[in-house]
């Protein structure tokens, strides 16, 4: 049932024009929530009907809809915690973004991350690498502009073909980034690393931040459900070796890539 005026306007608070231009304001800022913000790269492809010899270059693009705050008026637009950013060089196309809310997922070859500036990938703090069509053995050259994120507190991996394939990512990304980012005094922590099989929802994650403040002669993975909050698994544990650090190659080589589903059961309820 359609909702009628009556409910319509018990719902409208009319007197929000009339509250100080201070609360206002606040309440523009806290009106923002949080959001995945889906990053496609466009192939390359030679012109369209109008300029068949044009050759139109590869670039990011997104298809999700602008914050409903920045329309409701110049004040809200001003005030929202949003800013135009990832603006493609081969582009003029922008994404409002809330660094410190939203989470930036790629997709496939949009993880080739030398498009965004040095700027944008400092400000990330939660990403989503989803990869539906790259080859496993891609991963370690689809990352390697990931040295650029320094402040990030979440990476999530999401895949479509199954753990297997795809076991080493969580060890590796974590050995990158104490390689990158460990040596420094500035109070830096290893972001929360998982991996995600879409089929199934479970989920591979490295341990707590803190355990992660420094390396380790191994790193504890756990398998939990993602499914629902309050579905019970059985936890299994992998330990894997230490690595000497040295570059990416490195890193992917001497990870692990085996999980061991068949100790991963449902418990009894």
């Amino acid at each position: 049932m359609a909702p009628s005026d009556a409910d319509a306007d018990a719902d409208t608070f009319h007197a929000f024009p009339s509250l100080p231009a201070e609360l206002r304001c606040i309440i523009w800022r806290l009106a923002a929530f949080p959001r995945i913000v889906t990053l496609h790269q466009r192939p390359p492809r030679l012109g369209s009907k109008r300029n068949p010899k044009y050759l139109v270059d590869q670039y990011l693009f997104h298809c999700d809809s602008v914050p409903a705050v920045l329309h409701a008026c110049r004040e809200s637009r001003r005030e929202a915690p949003y800013v135009r950013t990832l603006r493609d060089r081969k582009s003029p196309r922008y994404i409002w973004l809330n660094y410190e809310l939203d989470t930036v997922r790629f997709v496939d070859n949009a993880i080739f991350l030398d498009r965004l500036s040095d700027q944008e990938c400092a400000a990330m703090k939660r990403i989503i690498l989803h990869f539906s069509e790259i080859d496993p053995n891609y991963f370690a050259v689809g990352v390697n502009d990931l040295d650029r994120f320094c402040n990030l507190e979440s990476v999530q991996v999401h895949t479509a073909y199954g753990f297997a394939p795809w076991s080493h990512t969580v060890g590796f990304l974590e050995r990158a980034f104490q390689h990158w980012f460990g040596g420094c005094n500035d109070g830096w922590v290893c972001p929360e690393i998982s991996l995600i099989d879409l089929e199934t929802g479970f989920e591979l994650i490295s341990p707590g931040p803190e355990f992660r403040r420094a390396p380790k002669s191994g790193s504890d993975f756990i398998v939990r459900s993602v499914r629902e909050l309050g579905s019970n698994m059985r936890l299994a544990k992998n330990t894997l070796p230490q690595t000497t650090l040295f570059n990416n190659h490195d890193l992917f080589e001497n990870s692990e890539t085996s999980l061991p589903h068949r100790r991963v059961s449902r418990l009894p309820v």
